[in-house]
C-alpha cells in the first residue's frame, strides 16, 4: 500500500530536523553569522545553535503559516478537492519558524512574493 502524502510530508519535516540535529554538531562554536536555508531554519533555531548569532535565510517558498493559509482558503473555495487539506506543519513549527524569520538579519530569495512580505530586510535574486 503506498504511503499517504501527509505520511510522506511528516517524513520530508522529520528529515530536515535530522539534517538540522547533525548540522548543528558541525558548526564551530565561533562562528558569529551563519546563512541558513529555509527548511532547515525552525529546528536550528529550537536547537539555539543561532542565539548570540547573526543570521541570513536563504528562502524559496512562503512561511508555513502563510502557505497553510492559502491551502485553507483555497480548500474552503474547493472542499471536494480533499488534497488541500493535506501537507500541514504543527503550529509549534509554524511559530517557531516566524519567531526566527522575524530575527534574521538579511532573506535572500528569488520569490517576488517573499520580496512584498520581508521588505525591509530582502536581498532578491534575479
Amino acid at each position: 500500500m503506498p504511503k499517504s502524502k501527509h505520511k510522506i510530508f511528516r517524513e520530508i519535516l522529520e528529515l530536515d530536523k535530522k539534517t538540522a540535529d547533525e548540522t548543528t554538531k558541525t558548526i564551530p562554536i565561533e562562528s558569529t553569522h551563519l546563512v541558513i536555508a529555509q527548511n532547515l531554519l525552525p529546528f536550528l533555531y529550537k536547537n539555539n545553535i543561532l542565539g548570540g548569532k547573526t543570521f541570513d535565510v536563504l528562502m524559496t517558498r512562503r512561511p508555513i503559516e502563510i502557505l497553510q493559509n492559502h491551502l485553507n482558503k483555497a480548500f474552503d473555495n474547493y472542499p471536494k478537492n480533499i488534497t488541500l487539506k493535506d501537507f500541514r506543519a504543527d503550529k509549534i513549527l509554524m511559530r517557531i519558524e516566524n519567531k526566527a524569520l522575524t530575527k534574521t538579519r538579511k532573506i535572500i530569495t528569488p520569490h517576488s512574493d517573499i520580496v512584498t512580505i520581508f521588505q525591509n530586510k530582502t536581498i532578491q535574486l534575479p
